[in-house]
């Protein structure tokens, strides 16, 4: 299992190189969507296994698990192909006072028209379970595969903020070499994390699964009430998916930015210690709200 995720990540590489931009990474979206199959309904993980191709056909790649489509939403949003439309989609930018660092996300300001992230999870998600009574509408796979791409990605705390294009623009030194701090968060810091503790990604995953059945187990009650896939706010978002966007904007003001003036700085040991376990938990509550996003998705409708 372990070979085979790092051979579709070498097929990833292989077909879209440097125009690949992963938010998470693909180590990310694989723990949170590991972390999710854990807690899957049986409706729900049906509705994901028809999506999946253990052995490969006709020359396609392997899908043996929900964790091997978890980035595909990052590899078609490539210039030229037919879901270019959603490259904008992976991020929010937001218009509040960066400079002042008085963050706030504000949906009909933010994602007028439905074109942010938080557009795309109610749009993709409408498509999943349009009505539960009786509904005779089909749900297309591809819909699902953004949905399990898209909402641990608004868990990206860089990914909703407009302060140096999320972080792209502030150069830092982390682990000893020149980046910058979104790339840090995207990927380098779970990297680091992972080649220091000797672990795998399915290793890691199941780490996280433990920590929400006993340390993290008093948030799980609130995660799996506060989703609610037929509330609608004013602008036609998901009122759950814009308060996650406010979440994940007040981390990256409060708790992500190093307090800093601009220039490259070198982010420390204390810097690592402090934002590694906030990682793990934002990568185990995203884990945790997809699980229970398509439970409720796929509850009171006949997987087709």
């Amino acid at each position: 299992m372990l070979r085979h995720a790092a051979l579709i990540a070498a097929v990833f590489i292989a077909l879209y190189g440097p125009h690949l931009v992963i938010a998470w990474g693909n180590d990310g979206h694989q723990i949170a969507a590991m972390v999710a199959d854990h807690f899957l309904s049986a409706r729900a993980r049906s509705a994901i296994d028809v999506l999946l191709n253990p052995k490969g056909k006709q020359g396609t790649r392997p899908l043996a698990t929900i964790a091997d489509i978890a980035s595909w939403a990052d590899g078609v949003k490539r210039p030229g192909t037919c879901w270019a439309w959603t490259r904008n989609y992976h991020y929010i930018d937001t218009n509040d006072d960066v400079a002042s660092y008085q963050c706030s996300y504000d949906d009909s300001r933010d994602c007028a028209y439905m074109q942010c992230l938080t557009g795309a999870i109610t749009f993709f998600t409408s498509k999943l379970s349009p009505h539960c009574a009786g509904s005779s509408s089909r749900s297309f796979g591809t819909h699902r595969f953004f949905i399990v791409h898209f909402v641990p990605e608004i868990h990206q705390p860089l990914h909703v903020t407009s302060r140096a294009r999320g972080g792209n623009d502030i150069p830092v030194r982390f682990d000893g070499r020149a980046t910058n701090l979104h790339a840090v968060w995207d990927g380098k810091m779970l990297l680091k994390s992972l080649r220091d503790r000797h672990q795998t990604t399915a290793e890691r995953a199941a780490e996280l699964i433990r920590h929400l059945g006993n340390l993290w187990v008093h948030n799980l009650s609130k995660w799996n009430l506060e989703i609610d896939l037929a509330m609608t706010n004013a602008n036609g978002n998901l009122v759950v998916a814009a308060q996650w966007a406010a979440e994940a904007n007040q981390r990256g003001c409060e708790a992500v930015f190093p307090l800093l003036d601009d220039g490259a700085h070198e982010l420390n040991h204390d810097y690592y210690a402090s934002a590694e376990p906030m990682l793990n938990f934002f990568l185990a509550q995203a884990g945790y709200r997809l699980a229970m996003w398509l439970n409720n998705a796929f509850e009171c409708q006949e997987v087709e």
